[in-house]
């Protein structure tokens, strides 16, 4: 077998998490990667109709306020911002509705239009983009991809010249829902830990293992912080009308608790790259 290299820190001190999903565990940056591909024919229409029908239907306002919020207070107006895997375009569409004059882009394997808003189909990874930004916004995209590197290097490539602003949004794998779920798995309740573990995430990231590949990439991170989603846009396995309720409860208790103890479901990086004086 091939030696494994953990995807954020290039270190091989990396040991099996789960053998059963083929997730490892790197002892070094605390990173969690499977070893598996992107596999792009899992984003399918029933991915955003069906499997996570809530996650895309209802946007998460409080955060996406919040950027705004920080993005006009750190990045004086007329910009241009690019939001990397847009899905829906949600958080474009929130921004587009805001007086302030910004240029907005964004990215997607699947087809957006909106009226005010430049829209490219593609692979962002590959896909050869020609403008510059001022901000680079990314939200719940780079889990699915297994270069993380590439990923925050092509970031580099289309951010302005002088000074630009990168905003990643992604899971926190030491959260206290991830890390009831991986007991549950232990004791043999595996639907919580197969969910969050889903095929369609490739990389687990802690604060640490944000923060370092982000950092060795030249960015100073601004603002991180841990937080949760609207309880509204949880979607539960389809099963009996008890289980749901029992595992959307279940859901509740802990964003409650873990709001209280500042460690939620999500995190998010606000980091600025200076380029030159």
């Amino acid at each position: 077998m091939t030696e494994l290299i953990c995807p954020v820190c290039k270190s091989n001190e990396v040991k099996v998490q789960e053998k059963r999903l083929e997730l490892y565990y790197c002892n070094s940056c605390t990173h969690c990667f499977t070893n598996l591909d992107e596999d792009p024919s899992l984003y399918h229409n029933l991915y955003f109709s069906q499997e996570r029908e809530n996650w895309f239907k209802y946007p998460d306002v409080p955060l996406y306020e919040h950027v705004y919020r920080r993005i006009i207070s750190l990045v004086p107006p007329p910009m241009k911002l690019i939001d990397v895997g847009c899905g829906n375009a949600a958080f474009l569409k929130s921004l587009k509705k805001k007086e302030k004059p910004i240029e907005l882009y964004g990215i997607d394997l699947v087809e957006n239009s909106y009226p005010g808003i430049n829209f490219i189909r593609g692979d962002f990874n590959s896909f050869d983009i020609k403008e510059k930004f001022d901000v680079v916004t990314s939200f719940m995209a780079i889990e699915h991809l297994r270069d993380v590197d590439f990923f925050i290097k092509k970031i580099t490539k289309i951010s302005n010249e002088r000074s630009s602003w990168l905003i990643i949004n992604t899971i926190n794998n030491n959260s206290l829902i991830y890390l009831f779920a991986r007991l549950l798995n232990k004791f043999g309740f595996r639907t919580a830990h197969d969910r969050l573990y889903s095929r369609h995430h490739l990389n687990h990231f802690t604060n640490k293992s944000l923060k370092i590949l982000v950092e060795k990439n030249g960015f100073k991170v601004i603002e991180h912080w841990n937080h949760n989603y609207p309880m509204i846009k949880v979607d539960v396995p389809k099963s009996s009308v008890l289980f749901e309720k029992l595992y959307r409860f279940g859901i509740f208790l802990m964003f409650r608790i873990s709001d209280v103890i500042g460690n939620g479901h999500s995190q998010t990086i606000i980091a600025n790259k200076e380029w030159r004086k």
